[in-house]
């Protein structure tokens, strides 16, 4: 069973299309507010642990991780964490796809060793706007920037006991 969702999922994946199941639900604080500028980047390589996860922020510094291996082996229930990015961190990402013109555009970018490199895919949203990129790897500084961001904060939400500082729900 497990082996048939796995395919799907990199069925889905490879098409470039994203599984509502996958993205993470950021809550913020004040649920009537006007939307809330989010990005979501997610990462898939078979051959890493976790072989999937996103991760998404919002503008107001929310954060939500998901990943499939750290899964509940009772109840298959994925790795969800809820915690905050700072200020500072979460300024500098949304600096990055103001930058990165919110991923519209003609980014430098290439699908070709994603078997080796892993498929990457950002997502912005704010309001009626979202625009994403799919890629396996770049040339463009800023996207690294943006990438190599999102890759530490799901390295340290990854690392072994003891050094989980985020409670899972």
């Amino acid at each position: 069973m497990k082996s048939i969702a796995a395919a799907g999922l990199l069925l889905i994946l490879a098409a470039g299309k994203a599984w509502p199941l996958q993205v993470p639900a950021l809550q913020e604080e004040a649920p009537n507010s006007p939307a809330v500028a989010t990005v979501t980047f997610t990462m898939s390589l078979w051959k890493q642990n976790p072989p999937y996860y996103s991760l998404a922020i919002s503008s107001m510094g929310s954060a939500t991780y998901w990943a499939i291996l750290d899964s509940d082996p009772r109840t298959g229930a994925p790795d969800v964490r809820e915690f905050p990015v700072s200020a500072t961190r979460a300024s500098q990402i949304f600096r990055l796809i103001r930058q990165l013109n919110f991923f519209s555009g003609n980014l430098k970018i290439s699908q070709s060793g994603a078997a080796r490199l892993g498929s990457k895919s950002f997502t912005f949203a704010s309001g009626p706007v979202s625009n994403q990129i799919v890629y396996a790897a770049t040339k463009n500084r800023q996207l690294k920037q943006l990438t190599a961001l999102f890759q530490n904060m799901a390295a340290t939400l990854e690392a072994p006991e003891p050094g989980r500082m985020i409670p899972r729900r």
